[in-house]
């Protein structure tokens, strides 16, 4: 038993470690070049951040609300087909829709080339100002909210809806008075994971030459090679997201938000000119998240597959393939090694629950962050070997696959654990109280008990691992090892050059593979 707690605790201060070292960084303080940045790029870097987020928490919360209580609370025509296909914008990554949105509505593009030929129009730079990325992250991330508030809107009773109109309340207002409040703590957490996102995007942020958290740090890496300024920055975006998480745990305060899990009818029986506008404004949604961008790249491969297709996708397709497969394997199999060690007992102890959050706040964090991280270790390394031995190692040049297999295990480990121990948490301790008076050890109980019965969420834990580690382009850009490009890292470099229509064949070749993960997934969740 004492074993067990030892691997634990040690398991989950590996995973931790990349966020937690690069606080170190402030020990060995490069003054002068950080000064540098504080006069150039820190000050409209901290207002661009601020500006972005609060435009993604209105853009995203707003949207994200108003169609999860329009498909929860109203009826009109296809809403079943809307409900499902509000979730699909998780499908395209972020810097896919920034690029294909930039190749349609650049000053070159053929949107801006039309209206300057039939209209005395002079041409606007998208790059410009906020509007454009704020809009592009508003229709990438607001699927968090809409999926969170529709939960929270499910949940409510019918009957408190049926009251408020019977007191003589509009629906604008009952909306706000009844539904609204009850659905705040899982709109709060659908904003707060959209706005986590957005601050660690670096793709989209690039493409629009807009300096953020991540451009920052990219910056002070690959433009000064200095890993010690780039730790420090990425130490302040650590702080920014607690101070995020730590506002959404604020504002619940300590308000009870109780429901009777009771199936709603739908209150709300559009018809005439409301029908047809919830129909209008459902495939605005739709079509300009998910529809417009996926037709653009479906004409793009089309137009360039003769010419770009060459026997190297086969190995950017296997090198995607292969490290999703590898760090899915890998984050599987230490959540179950360490759910196993959490449930040994009958009631998990506090300690162990404050510890796998705190190996899980990986993922609450930007893929960058990690990276720095471990660039950091290497660089502490590296100076300590060559000061002790007087040689050096050179990791930071040759990392290898192991060290980006780490930083996927640690950013990625929340999503392991989540359906896995949703698994193990179902299992009735009376099956592995028989097995112990059958005289069974531990080895035995988790083969015979635990495994068969957390199979499913070990498949589907598996599944969206790897389809995250697949689409994640901060840490793999940082850290792959030289000839390990992946579908991300050309669709990125393609469309960081203006060359979109090259870079439209990747990115359907990631979607493609994304999607039949995605559906495996849906399947395995159907059976079990």
């Amino acid at each position: 038993m004492f074993k067990g707690r030892l691997v634990f605790i040690f398991l989950t201060l590996l995973l931790a470690a990349p966020v937690v070292v690069v606080a170190f960084a402030w020990l060995n303080p490069q003054w002068e070049l950080f000064a540098h940045f504080a006069d150039t790029l820190l000050p409209d870097m901290l207002m661009n951040t601020l500006i972005l987020l609060l435009g993604v928490a209105l853009g995203a919360g707003l949207l994200g609300t108003g169609l999860a209580w329009l498909v929860t609370m109203c009826e009109f025509p296809g809403r079943r087909a809307f409900e499902i296909l509000f979730f699909l914008p998780f499908v395209l990554p972020a810097y896919v829709v920034a690029f294909v949105y930039l190749g349609l509505l650049d000053f070159a593009g053929p949107v801006q080339g039309f209206l300057r030929s039939t209209m005395p129009f002079q041409g606007v730079d998208i790059r410009s100002g906020h509007a454009a990325v704020v809009t592009v992250f508003t229709l990438v991330f607001y699927p968090y909210v809409y999926m969170l508030a529709k939960i929270g809107f499910q949940a409510q009773r019918h009957t408190y809806v049926e009251a408020s109109q019977m007191l003589g309340a509009s629906h604008w207002r009952t909306f706000r008075t009844v539904s609204l409040p009850l659905a705040r703590p899982s709109i709060v957490a659908g904003i707060t994971l959209a706005l986590m996102e957005t601050i660690s995007d670096f793709g989209v942020v690039s493409m629009f030459n807009y300096d953020t958290f991540t451009t920052v740090i990219y910056s002070a890496w690959e433009d000064y090679r200095s890993i010690e300024v780039a730790a420090q920055v990425a130490s302040l975006l650590v702080l920014f997201s607690f101070i995020l998480i730590a506002v959404e745990r604020y504002s619940r305060g300590r308000a009870k938000f109780y429901t009777d899990q009771c199936m709603i009818s739908r209150p709300f029986q559009l018809q005439g000119k409301r029908a047809f506008l919830a129909v209008l404004v459902s495939l605005l949604v739709v079509g300009l998240s998910f529809i417009a961008p996926l037709l653009q790249l479906l004409i793009w491969g089309w137009q360039t597959f003769t010419v770009e297709w060459q026997g190297q996708y086969w190995s950017w397709m296997f090198n995607t393939l292969a490290l999703g497969v590898m760090a899915a394997l890998m984050s599987v199999a230490v959540a179950l090694m360490l759910l196993s060690i959490k449930y040994r007992s009958r009631k998990p102890s506090k300690s162990a629950n404050l510890l796998l959050s705190f190996a899980s706040m990986g993922y609450a964090l930007p893929g960058s962050v990690m990276a720095i991280g471990l660039l950091f270790v290497l660089f502490i390394v590296e100076t300590w070997v060559k000061q002790w031995f007087g040689f050096e190692l050179l990791l930071l040049v040759s990392g290898g696959l192991g060290i980006l297999l780490y930083a996927y295990l640690s950013r990625f480990i929340a999503v392991a654990i989540g359906p896995v121990e949703g698994a193990f948490e179902s299992i009735h301790p009376s099956y592995v109280e028989a097995a112990q008076t059958l005289g069974a050890n531990r080895f035995k109980i988790f083969r015979r008990v635990y495994l068969p019965l957390v199979l499913p969420g070990v498949a589907v834990a598996f599944l969206l691992v790897a389809v995250d580690v697949m689409k994640e382009l901060p840490a793999t850009y940082l850290l792959r090892p030289y000839g390990w490009d992946t579908l991300a890292i050309q669709v990125y470099e393609l469309a960081a050059e203006g060359l979109y229509e090259r870079a439209a064949l990747p990115s359907l070749l990631l979607i493609g593979m994304s999607l039949l993960i995605l559906l495996v997934v849906k399947r395995i969740e159907l059976k079990s």
